[in-house]
């Protein structure tokens, strides 16, 4: 479950499950990462085609999870704690 943050970005001590609706002035903190090669090519995935928007091309993004940090969420076991 994600924590909720205010405009000025800090947690207000709420969280939320997924798929359910923010309220006005809470905002949720994702990830995003962009691969870009040598050539110029972004990596892309598909998504599956019985999830929502199936077919439907996306850059990899995820939602920060409880008291995850942001590099943890982009770099997974590449970088110490």
């Amino acid at each position: 479950m994600p924590d909720i943050y205010d405009v000025n970005r800090v947690r207000i001590g709420k969280v939320i499950e997924r798929g359910k609706a923010l309220l006005d002035g809470e905002f949720q903190l994702a990830a995003c990462i962009v691969v870009l090669n040598s050539n110029r090519e972004f990596l892309v995935t598909q998504r599956h085609p019985k999830k929502q928007m199936g077919l439907y091309w996306e850059i990899l993004v995820g939602a920060v999870e409880l008291n995850e940090k942001i590099k943890k969420r982009l770099y997974g076991n590449y970088i110490k704690n």
